[in-house]
């Protein structure tokens, strides 16, 4: 199968984790003893409070109420560079590939393998002091930014990036202050579901950035099973961007090429 790719993508963030049953046994210790390990690859840590576990229909409920008050925050580990993190709570884990200080977008194999090695760690550690892991969801989120610096101002703008869009009105609203739009859908050949949306991001009251975050979501399995529902997920990410934005954008400005 011919894939895209991009050699200039305009990503900012990737999110390959696993979302969990409630570790309710995860406490201060168990959050060092993760830092511990990781600490030589991740030396900065800083804690937030708990973002709580995305519900998805027909595999993982809320589950808020299952959990102790308060909840243990969570860890957020990243690297001297500040372009790789790994965050864990108790509802969930996660590798974020982040573009910051020059970083390159290593590509998706290389986030998901990384996903698949930290979390065998994580579960070898944890589990041996006590506390039992077990996934119940996967998911996998893109982020890309696109300045509109090189675009005309307001809505005519953000039609040249995406040309789907059509203003109803005869003359082009220059003053837009605020734009969004998102969509889910069900894939036939995934398990789980895609989320789609755009939006603007303003700056001193004028919008300067288009946000475009695909999410997919969908039930946890083992194995190979595991490895092909993230390859068809990230399959239908890269699809939903190239129907979202302007075909010719994506080769000249962002370097869309297929491998075989």
């Amino acid at each position: 199968m011919r894939i895209v790719k991009f050699a200039n993508p305009p990503l900012v963030e990737m999110v390959c984790g696993l979302l969990l049953e409630p570790m309710t046994s995860f406490q201060e210790r168990e959050m060092a003893l993760l830092w511990h390990a990781w600490h030589d690859s991740y030396p900065n840590l800083r804690t937030t409070a708990p973002t709580g576990r995305p519900s998805i229909p027909d595999v993982v409920p809320l589950v808020a109420e299952e959990l102790p008050r308060p909840p243990v925050a969570r860890a957020i580990m990243t690297n001297e560079n500040g372009d790789w993190t790994v965050t864990v709570d108790q509802n969930r884990f996660t590798v974020n590939w982040v573009g910051k200080n020059g970083a390159s977008y290593p590509g998706f194999d290389k986030v998901y393998r990384m996903l698949q090695r930290r979390f065998a760690q994580l579960k070898t550690i944890l589990e041996e002091a006590g506390c039992e892991v077990r996934p119940v969801a996967c998911e996998i989120h893109y982020v890309a930014d696109v300045p509109l610096a090189d675009f005309a101002k307001g809505v005519s703008g953000i039609a040249q990036l995406l040309p789907w869009i059509a203003w109803p009105m005869s003359a082009p609203m220059d003053a837009l202050s605020n734009f969004r739009w998102e969509a889910e859908m069900r894939p036939a050949d995934m398990h789980g579901h895609l989320q789609v949306s755009v939006r603007t991001l303003a700056k001193d009251d004028e919008v300067r950035i288009i946000r475009l975050e695909t999410i997919a979501r969908g039930p946890y399995v083992d194995g190979d099973e595991r490895s092909e529902w993230f390859k068809v997920a990230h399959r239908h990410l890269v699809t939903a961007f190239m129907g979202l934005v302007s075909e010719d954008l994506q080769t000249t400005k962002w370097g869309r090429h297929a491998d075989d």
